[in-house]
């Protein structure tokens, strides 16, 4: 590189040369201990022939040692003069691969598929600005896709979401579905000081690793499920069921007939369900369905 990523000086003459000002609502502090970056690029043991996504390639401090493993990376980036950057830095890289824009809009096209390789590991990693973890979680848990490995650094306080159980207040749909068929890990805590600029609060590394623990009927509905049923935390669960706008009437109507399948009670709230009994409801949901919805021919299920 053409300059040190990992060194202040370096970064506020590069940011002064271009005349940027990193924003705050890009997530834009830039790790600047390189032993640290070592040590996330490491955890993820990449392999020549695996696919790297990275979210927010910025001044490039994680893209050039992902690029040194000889993976192939995808490097996400939304600010066009970080975008100017990486192409001058990696451009002559023949494992670089720049997807300028939004990472949510450009995940969702699936356009990044075409870089797959026949038996390639597939691995997402970055470090998620706070104010679009919720969004970027939702986004990567809801899909029907499990990457190999998700390695993030994170807001600490978000670990403890990840990691909730059922009965406390942090718990939530997105600790449902990231636990589905992946196994979390924390690493390390990072101190604050170890980024420009320095943020707020400590970030975490963590770590999800697929592995199969569930069998599900359908994917799609699970997601449908988990979701209504933390709608509303205070209301009960056969109340958000009814209520959501994700479960089409039949859905519903199935969901509401499973409870009594099960014998639950309708008063409790979502927040009571572990992920054992939302996939066992699911699939049972699921499987009251398949007569209704054979009827139809264009069934958002038939022959999935």
């Amino acid at each position: 590189m053409n300059y040190n990523p990992h060194s202040i000086y370096d970064i506020k003459k590069q940011l002064e040369n271009k005349k940027l000002i990193p924003q705050k609502r890009f997530g834009q502090n830039f790790l600047i201990d390189n032993n640290i970056t070592s040590k996330i690029v490491d955890l993820m043991d990449l392999k020549k022939n695996d696919l790297v996504l990275e979210i927010g390639g910025g001044l490039g401090g994680l893209t050039s040692k992902l690029l040194d493993t000889k993976a192939m990376v995808l490097s996400f980036e939304i600010d066009i003069g970080f975008i100017k950057i990486l192409k001058e830095e990696f451009s002559n890289y023949n494992n670089f691969i720049l997807i300028e824009g939004d990472f949510l809009k450009n995940f969702k096209t699936n356009s990044w598929k075409q870089y797959i390789k026949e038996n390639s590991r597939v691995i997402i990693s970055g470090n998620i600005p706070y104010n679009i973890t919720k969004e970027i979680f939702d986004c990567l848990f809801s899909s029907d896709f499990q990457f190999d490995i998700y390695c993030f650094t994170i807001q600490s306080e978000i670990v403890d979401r990840l990691f909730a159980l059922p009965k406390t207040k942090e718990y939530s749909y997105i600790s449902i579905l990231s636990r589905f068929n992946r196994v979390l890990k924390y690493k390390f805590n990072i101190d604050r000081n170890n980024f420009y600029p320095i943020p707020n609060v400590t970030s975490t590394v963590v770590i999800f690793e697929k592995k199969r623990l569930f069998e599900l009927n359908n994917f799609e509905l699970f997601v449908k499920i988990s979701k209504s049923l933390f709608l509303n935390r205070r209301k009960k669960i056969h109340n958000n069921i009814m209520l959501s706008t994700l479960l089409s009437d039949i859905e519903k109507n199935a969901s509401v007939k499973v409870l009594d399948i099960l014998n639950v009670d309708k008063n409790m709230r979502g927040e009571e369900m572990d992920i054992d009994f939302i996939v066992k409801f699911s699939n049972l949901v699921y499987e009251n369905l398949i007569p209704v919805l054979s009827k139809y021919q264009d069934s958002p299920y038939k022959d999935r």
